[in-house]
């Protein structure tokens, strides 16, 4: 037997889905007025190219929704391909001024119709959105309003339901001290658990800590206006028509009014599962897929990028991207 040669490990190093290198890609602070109300749109990728427009959850902006997984090595290939808008709702941005009382911050409909302006501006005839939670919500209705300008929809943790009284409830309990500039632990508990979800926030503290981080730098009265305005949302009247009813979902003549392709997405252990499921009876099966992640809480961007990565680009694909090549994501061996 030949002894064992001494093999050199320079250059090697580990890597894992949890533990992903940021690309060093540049970003664009771009601010739209919209009605009196400030826009803050952070723009990357190409220029000149298809769009792509997120819009985040209550209690994140941007950055903390959106930043890391579209800079990650796993969306390269989409960086390079679209032109990518990252959208901050009213008064969302890291150590925002207090927002005046008058006059009254958007509702729902009135933050979707802002998203006209922005794409004025930006020479946006149609765009992919994407979005979580409240942002998947205000895609949704700019979606029904406005289907020409929709290419697809990819949302996360979405509803298209009034909020319930148990969400009432827990959110008025959590947005109390909100009102008074105060964001205590009560507060910063509920925005965890409607993250993350009661097992990831226990099982991944890393996350937990971060998210919490992120959350301290949000302008505490702003965030009791835009989480008002999602808890007072109306209901998007969203509903199967036609078909045959021997058949169910395979009827090939099943519409949905909402008519553009749809990634629905869900971690496994998502407080919003039940809101997932529902919006996912109300669309087209031949063209929406309903996406279960594994091993996931709310914030399936982190806690799942490369499945969540690949799931994209495959919709990109069957939407007509066929140029798009596969990323090399780094699995471990």
């Amino acid at each position: 037997m030949e002894p064992l040669a001494d093999v050199p490990l320079e250059g090697v190093r580990l890597v894992s889905d949890d533990v992903r290198k940021k690309a060093n890609t540049a970003l664009e602070e771009v601010v739209v007025d919209a009605a009196g109300w400030k826009l803050h749109v952070h723009v990357q990728g190409r220029k000149d190219a298809p769009a792509i427009l997120t819009y985040h959850d209550i209690g994140m902006n941007y950055a903390s929704a959106f930043d890391s997984f579209f800079s990650s090595d796993e969306m390269s290939v989409v960086r390079d391909k679209f032109s990518i808008y990252h959208v901050t709702a009213p008064g969302q941005a890291d150590h925002a001024n207090t927002l005046p009382d008058e006059p009254a911050y958007p509702n729902m409909d009135q933050l979707a119709d802002q998203l006209l302006v922005l794409c004025d501006h930006f020479k946006i005839s149609r765009f992919i959105g994407w979005g979580g939670g409240a942002g998947a919500n205000v895609l949704l209705r700019f979606a029904m309003s406005h289907p020409d300008m929709v290419e697809a929809l990819v949302v996360i943790n979405a509803t298209v339901r009034r909020a319930g009284w148990i969400e009432w409830f827990y959110l008025k309990w959590a947005i109390r001290y909100l009102w008074q500039g105060i964001v205590n632990l009560q507060t910063e508990d509920y925005f965890v658990w409607h993250h993350l979800g009661y097992k990831t926030s226990y099982e991944n503290e890393d996350l937990a800590n971060t998210y919490r981080r992120q959350l301290s730098l949000l302008n505490p009265a702003n965030l009791a206006k835009f989480t008002q305005s999602y808890l007072d949302r109306s209901e998007i009247v969203i509903k199967r028509v036609g078909g045959d009813p021997n058949l169910g979902d395979a009827g090939e003549k099943v519409r949905s009014t909402l008519t553009c392709p749809v990634l629905n997405v869900v971690g496994d252990w998502s407080p919003h599962i039940e809101e997932s499921v529902d919006l996912n009876t109300k669309l087209r099966p031949q063209d929406s897929t309903w996406l279960k992640l594994s091993d996931s809480g709310g914030m399936v961007q982190e806690e799942n990028p490369i499945k969540l990565a690949e799931a994209f680009i495959l919709m990109l694909k069957g939407n007509g991207y066929a140029a798009l090549e596969r990323t090399n994501y780094n699995r471990p061996k």
